[in-house]
């Protein structure tokens, strides 16, 4: 696993989807080359509007006006059909499929954060990535251990 990361000063969908197309996002996944291993992909992006925003990338990026595009999926939005079909199984289970659950408060989405960074950074594949471990962290003036 890598991460990839965009400069602020770039404008951000233009970086993915370039980076996507000459493989600097997926080592040995280059689609300029070969348009059609775009197909393969699945590209999340987090409301429909992006979604839309990146067909147009593409299609510019690749200086053409068809093109084969990944899968684009919005993770942001619900989909109206999950919502029509959603009505009906409530009396079957007793609990609604779509109920969100309540807000974390800030202390327990740090605390839970702070325990998936560092099983991540206990795994194999990311060890290099993550320098020292929680004795190397800084925490803020404020917090008294």
């Amino acid at each position: 696993m890598r991460v990839f990361s965009v400069p602020v000063s770039v404008p951000f969908l233009r970086t993915v989807v370039s980076s996507l197309l000459d493989g600097r996002l997926v080592d040995g996944f280059e689609a300029r080359s070969e348009p059609a291993r775009l197909a393969d992909a699945t590209l999340y992006l987090p409301t429909r509007r992006a979604g839309r925003l990146a067909r147009e990338i593409f299609l510019g990026v690749l200086k053409t006006d068809a093109a084969i595009l990944p899968r684009i999926v919005a993770l942001g939005d619900i989909d109206e059909d999950e919502l029509a079909f959603s009505e009906g199984s409530e009396q079957f289970s007793g609990v609604a499929p779509l109920d969100i659950p309540p807000r974390l408060g800030e202390l327990e989405r740090r605390l839970t954060l702070a325990h998936l960074v560092a099983a991540w950074a206990k795994s194999p594949v990311s060890a290099p990535l993550v320098v020292g471990g929680p004795r190397h962290w800084r925490w803020p003036a404020i917090w008294r251990g």
